[in-house]
């Protein structure tokens, strides 16, 4: 007999009888689905809905059953509840226009309801701004409630903004950045608009100062808030402050006309002439056909047609300020600890390289231009000036020797027809090697080996680091030598416990172009002009691998406007 016939004949029974015998779920939302059918509007049918709908994550079901339940309630508070579910589960399934619809009927319930409040400021702002009955003070308290939202503080901001309340605006901005620590991104954007109300609107020039230093610091590479800073130091006199500034934002956008103007603009109005120069000078070089004509007129103008003499010389400290900012102070430290060493292993006695005597000149005694500049560069720079050894039918350009004592090979690229400028520039540039930490690189050119050497060196100051077995090899070679001296094991210690210290991973190819581009410094310094520093860079670039022409004249030319740059040459007391 057909088991049927017994059936219930109202489709809410048949329902009730397969859920109190536990059928198949799927069967029995059929049931129910009939049963609403038959009765638009049964409570008790969307009920047991819900409840299938929600256990087999049947969001779109769900949120249709959870929209018909709204509509049969008439208690306010339980129907925003229903309607708050059914925005959520639009909105996880892609259908933005009904979870709107949705959060509306829950704002028509509830007015301040903060996640309603939030849903609509983010996803139909407009619409948000047209409700005259959510008032400022209701978007203050759905923040309150959802401090992080960028939604809604984006509506009170609007809203603050649109009636000129600038000082709750900035109220704003400081609570939104409260509940957003931790996000740098985000951070940085509410501290450089926070910047601007102060600067613009409230005129509180400390506190955007504050607030654009903090932008600054979450994101570093970012002009726009390096620019807001020099500025506003700008207009405040404060002259040493926005020249960092201006050097930082030329660090970042290197051909940016309007940042070389307003830094020759900062030391023209103070009357600081010769700062003046060597910013117009260094736009001229860097921006080329390109920079206003103001600046290369400026530039041409006050060009040193002379070699100056040096008042002073620099001492360790100054070159801390010398250093490219990438060269890192641990492995030059290693390196010199154990020069001593190195020069013994590495090096031969000059006399064994056979140049004739009257290639041989010592800057001391010297006539020729080219070794004189030597030994002044050499005297600025505080290091020991080698020996120049003048061959100007070699065609090459600089050479450093592996000799003791030191010695440089000049051939025609540095000799022919040089103006004092070039003259000084390449000597100080070669000189830069002379420097104890960089003179390592003269015995060893290449980054394979500057690096075998410095796990050598760390494994001489520490026995149980583990090395591979060239480095051991190494290490083994300069052990005997290095124990013959205490104070070369004494040194050796210090400087890998600074090495360690440091903290980051040792990149000797960085270092290794960080020394070239100090070295480039070092010409600029005592050579006073960039025009020559093109000239010589171009005519004897470095080898494969290393920095280009180009981007070491970029360099030098940023030290050359730098504060470190104006400190430097004001400290070797020129004259001319």
């Amino acid at each position: 007999m057909d088991g049927r016939a017994n059936a219930p004949r109202d489709a809410l029974a048949r329902a009730r009888q397969a859920a109190a015998h536990a059928e198949d779920p799927a069967a029995c939302a059929a049931l129910w689905e009939e049963a609403l059918l038959e009765h638009p509007g049964s409570l008790e049918a969307l009920v047991q809905l819900s409840v299938f709908y929600e256990v087999s994550d049947d969001k779109p079901h769900l949120a249709r059953v959870l929209r018909e339940q709204a509509a049969q309630t008439g208690d306010r508070s339980a129907r925003a509840a229903l309607l708050a579910r059914v925005g959520a589960l639009c909105h996880a399934t892609g259908d933005i226009t009904e979870a709107l619809e949705a959060w509306k009927g829950v704002l028509a319930m509830v007015p301040g309801h903060p996640e309603a409040l939030e849903y609509l400021s983010t996803h139909d702002p407009t619409h948000l701004e047209g409700m005259s009955a959510v008032t400022l003070e209701l978007l203050w308290g759905a923040l309150e409630a959802l401090p992080g939202s960028v939604g809604l503080f984006a509506a009170v901001v609007q809203r603050l903004t649109a009636l000129g309340d600038f000082e709750e605006l900035d109220r704003a901005y400081r609570k939104m950045l409260l509940a957003n620590r931790g996000q740098p991104e985000l951070e940085y954007t509410l501290l450089n608009n926070l910047g601007v109300i102060r600067r613009d609107r409230l005129g509180d020039a400390e506190g955007a100062l504050e607030a654009f230093t903090l932008a600054a610091r979450r994101r570093p590479g970012e002009a726009t808030v390096a620019r807001s800073l020099g500025t506003l130091y700008g207009s405040l006199g404060r002259r040493e402050e926005a020249h960092g500034w201006w050097v930082r934002v030329l660090s970042l956008e290197p051909r940016s006309e309007g940042a070389w103007a307003a830094l020759h603009g900062l030391f023209e109005a103070s009357g600081e002439t010769e700062k003046a120069w060597r910013v117009a000078h260094a736009a001229a070089v860097v921006l080329g056909a390109s920079a206003p004509e103001a600046l290369r007129r400026a530039s041409e103008a006050g060009r040193p047609k002379r070699f100056p003499v040096f008042g002073a010389a620099l001492t360790e400290n100054h070159w801390a300020l010398l250093r490219h900012p990438d060269q890192a102070t641990g492995p030059g430290a290693v390196f010199r600890a154990v020069l001593p060493v190195l020069e013994r292993v590495r090096c031969q006695p000059f006399e064994r390289f056979g140049f004739a005597r009257e290639e041989v000149h010592t800057p001391s005694t010297s006539s020729a231009s080219m070794v004189k500049a030597w030994g002044a560069a050499a005297r600025a720079l505080g290091v020991g000036a080698p020996l120049v050894v003048v061959r100007p039918r070699d065609p090459e350009g600089l050479r450093p020797l592996a000799s003791v004592p030191p010695a440089v090979l000049a051939g025609r690229k540095v000799l022919a027809g040089l103006t004092p400028a070039e003259v000084l520039f390449v000597s100080g540039r070669g000189l830069g090697l002379q420097h104890p930490e960089h003179a390592v690189r003269v015995l060893y050119p290449s980054v394979p080996e500057l690096t075998a050497l410095l796990l050598a060196c760390v494994r001489l100051a520490r026995p149980d680091h583990d090395a591979a077995p060239e480095v051991l090899q190494t290490a083994r070679s300069l052990g005997p030598l290095v124990a013959e001296d205490p104070s070369a094991v004494e040194n050796l210690v210090a400087a890998v416990e600074h090495l360690s210290a440091e903290g980051a991973a040792v990149d000797l190819d960085r270092w290794s172009r960080a020394v070239d581009a100090t070295c480039a410094r070092c010409g600029a310094l005592v050579g006073g002009d960039l025009q020559a520093a093109a000239r010589m860079l171009e005519a004897d670039p470095l080898g494969e691998g290393c920095p280009t022409a180009q981007e070491l004249l970029l360099q030098a030319a940023l030290f050359f406007v730098s504060p470190e740059g104006f400190a430097l040459r004001d400290a070797l007391q020129p004259t001319c």
